[in-house]
């Protein structure tokens, strides 16, 4: 049998940060709207524990997400851990993005303690937990990369579309999972690939976005557990909104939520009777350079659910390309997992330029972008890890 715990913590600092996210925001912060927090859930299963945490953070630095793994295993136990944020563009700035905020690196050490102590808090779960399933569907994304005069743009909001050829996909899904004890939901994890900037740059009052209006929309309601809302691969994914922010943030996590408890209406619990987890490590190349950047890609899976991480802004299309191949009913990706190494695009995409592929990389300190086969490895370690997990199972 398979127990499940969860716990948050907030994570809001007490007085002005730098936030991360936008080049053209003035710093530091004036406020907070909404709280950031650090949500976590805990499986076990005949000596194995894992953790799947998500945090109201842009992303983190790659050494920074490796720390946090080492100490759940080594302090804690736990089997097989994903650290994964929800990249919102309003959070207190904890990566070395040029240009788009500086870290605190005692806001960054607190950060990397408090997902430790997340986890530590989650404590010992329920036992004979029990799963419902579902995807729903979210209306409320646009691909923001679009040929406008010959030209690739990156649009911001629908307000920008007019004479604008979209040139990529979109994916609606909200893949759902809900887990619970005898005394009822313990946890919600509900995910939607769609980028953090419901809430633009001129913003400069601390803010979870959309997921984190998501989550609050769901915890409202007081019967569905504790919401963890996973990111999706959201490269080229914008919130579909006429005018950027907050009203827009609620309004798009508002939707999220409502698509994700749609799913479950109709969902049957059942049991849980088996956990695995798999992780790859891999070296994505530079284009043009030689060098190479280490990722780590990981997968839990519980009977027939699983989520796998991708460790960066995945384009949407590879995504899609993961669950579409995945042995499970329900697959949830997590991006800017285990580090946020920037820009993964489609092969397709760079032919055509644009920001992610042209000039995005520098913000990460690169000398130049991903090359074009990195989605597809990146995919591809996905996909093993999956199938690895559906092996254990076996």
């Amino acid at each position: 049998m398979v127990s499940v715990s969860a716990a948050k913590i907030d994570i809001t600092p007490e007085g002005p940060c730098e936030l991360s996210g936008f080049a053209l925001r003035e710093q530091p912060s004036q406020g907070v709207h909404d709280p950031v927090f650090v949500r976590a859930v805990v499986l076990a299963s005949d000596g194995l524990a894992v953790a799947l945490v998500s945090c109201d953070l842009l992303g983190l630095d790659p050494p920074d997400a490796e720390e946090v793994r080492r100490r759940l295993a080594e302090e804690l136990g736990i089997g097989g851990a994903m650290v994964s944020c929800t990249h919102t563009h309003g959070a207190p700035a904890v990566m070395a993005l040029k240009g788009c905020g500086t870290p605190d690196p005692q806001y960054v050490a607190a950060v990397k303690g408090a997902i430790v102590e997340c986890v530590r808090a989650a404590g010992r779960g329920r036992d004979q937990c029990w799963a419902k399933m579902g995807v729903g569907a979210a209306g409320v994304a646009m691909n923001r990369r679009a040929t406008v005069d010959g030209r690739t743009h990156l649009l911001t909001s629908t307000s920008q579309q007019a004479g604008a050829t979209a040139q990529g996909p979109v994916d609606p899904a909200v893949p759902t999972i809900q887990l619970g004890g005898d005394d009822g939901p313990v946890v919600m994890l509900f995910g939607h690939a769609c980028h953090g900037t419901s809430v633009g740059h001129e913003n400069r009052l601390i803010t979870a976005d959309h997921p984190g209006a998501a989550c609050a929309h769901v915890e409202g309601r007081g019967d569905a557990g504790l919401p963890i809302f996973v990111q999706g691969a959201c490269g080229d994914v914008n919130p579909a909104v006429e005018t950027r922010g907050f009203e827009a943030a609620a309004r798009v996590g508002r939707a999220e939520a409502e698509a994700a408890m749609a799913s479950l209406a109709a969902g049957v619990a059942v049991p849980l009777r088996s956990l695995a987890y798999a992780e790859r490590g891999l070296q994505l190349p530079l284009m043009g350079t030689g060098d190479l950047v280490p990722v780590v890609i990981s997968a839990i899976a519980a009977d027939d659910f699983a989520v796998v991480s991708l460790p960066g802004e995945a384009f949407v299309g590879l995504g899609m390309a993961v669950r579409s191949a995945s042995p499970f009913a329900v697959t949830m990706v997590a991006g800017y997992a285990n580090g946020n190494v920037g820009y993964i695009p489609t092969r397709s995409a760079y032919p055509l330029g644009g920001y992610e592929v042209d000039s995005a990389y520098q913000y990460y300190g690169y000398p130049a972008p991903l090359a074009p086969e990195a989605g597809e490895m990146a995919v591809a370690a996905a996909l093993e890890c999956l199938n690895d997990c559906k092996e254990q199972q076996v």
